[in-house]
């Protein structure tokens, strides 16, 4: 089952994360502890399309199909958050955009046994 969710917002906030070398490696301190450098953090939140995400918001499951999906869920209902995003992962997001979320099941790997 496919499920529709509209991007609602994108947050940037101040993080901090580790540092690295050219060679990609950590860096640490004299004490062995490791460095960190601040940087922006990004976060999305999608709200499912075809419920009501307000009070009195109709939901009129004619409208969209998934509507159908939210039904039963008696005015609550979750939302999908992707919090220390980068910044090349955020860019995807646009808000207002709808984006479909797929569940499918990833198969286990053979390498790393079941």
């Amino acid at each position: 089952m496919k499920l529709i969710f509209r991007c609602e917002w994108i947050k940037t906030s101040a993080g901090h994360r580790q540092k690295v070398d050219a060679q990609g490696q950590y860096l640490r301190n004299e004490k062995g502890h490791y460095v960190y450098e601040p940087c922006e953090r990004f976060s999305v939140r999608l709200i499912p399309v075809g419920f009501p995400t307000r009070v009195g918001a109709v939901t009129d499951p004619s409208v969209h199909e998934n509507a159908k999906v939210w039904k039963d869920a008696h005015g609550v209902v979750g939302s999908l958050q992707i919090d220390n995003i980068s910044a090349e992962a955020v860019a995807q997001f646009k808000v207002g955009q709808e984006y479909i979320f797929d569940p499918v099941p990833i198969p286990p790997d053979p390498q790393k046994g079941a």
